[in-house]
């Protein structure tokens, strides 16, 4: 299953916006912030932990249900990176679809930390859409405007019983995770895997859960909800 191109090009426009050469400005007040929970100097734009790797041009596809709707999600991860508080960060776009209509493209930042190959998330910025016209705005933040810290998305060394937060912006957006089995076996329709780890996702405000299943160099593999799935049937 492909991208299809007229969702491309609305991707692509709304990057031109935000994405910028890795060589950034050198007068970015950015840089300097003290206001800042974190030096940038020690993070990179790779993203390449085992269980998050994020290599540009990978276009992933999911497809499934939430009990509620049909649901199919692309994930494509572009050329070129991001400033975000001083950090040059790695950029993925996501697109949703409910039932067949455009619910939702948001464009997400993450960047990796070197010493640790922690992957942190650094925000987003999110178009909700109804009968194809932007309706709002919700869960958007960015580090150095909304907070000082970015989310840790996926530990570089995970272990079992590790807690940590995806996202951490009070009224905005606020997740609690924890790897809680590892060295699964699970398939999805596009391969089987092993190895697998199953990280349990709550969002703080509305308590809802699902899990979450990643694969060795491949990432994310399959969102699980109480009462549906959505594994990846495509990955290129």
């Amino acid at each position: 299953m492909k991208l299809k191109p007229w969702l491309l090009l609305i991707a692509l426009l709304a990057l031109a916006a935000v994405v910028v050469p890795a060589c950034d400005d050198d007068d970015d007040d950015d840089d300097d912030d003290d206001s800042l929970g974190f030096d940038p100097a020690d993070f990179q734009s790779t993203v390449d932990s085992p269980y998050f790797a994020l290599a540009p041009g990978t276009i992933k596809t999911f497809a499934g249900s939430d009990g509620e709707a049909e649901l199919e999600v692309t994930t494509t991860v572009m050329a070129g990176t991001t400033d975000i508080a001083g950090v040059a960060c790695t950029v993925l776009v996501e697109t949703e679809y409910e039932d067949g209509e455009l619910v939702e493209i948001s464009i997400n930042w993450f960047a990796q930390e070197i010493a640790t190959g922690d992957a942190y998330y650094f925000g987003e910025e999110v178009d909700e859409y109804e009968d194809g016209e932007i309706t709002g705005h919700e869960g958007a933040w960015k580090v150095g405007e909304d907070t000082d810290m970015p989310g840790l998305i996926f530990p570089g060394d995970p272990q079992l019983g590790d807690v940590f937060n995806p996202e951490s912006v009070p009224d905005l957006a606020e997740e609690s995770a924890e790897i809680v089995e590892i060295g699964l076996d699970y398939s999805t329709p596009f391969g089987d895997f092993s190895d697998v780890i199953r990280v349990e996702e709550t969002d703080i405000a509305s308590g809802e859960v699902e899990w979450k299943l990643y694969a060795p160099g491949v990432g994310l593999i399959a969102e699980v909800y109480e009462e549906g799935e959505l594994p990846l049937v495509d990955m290129e």
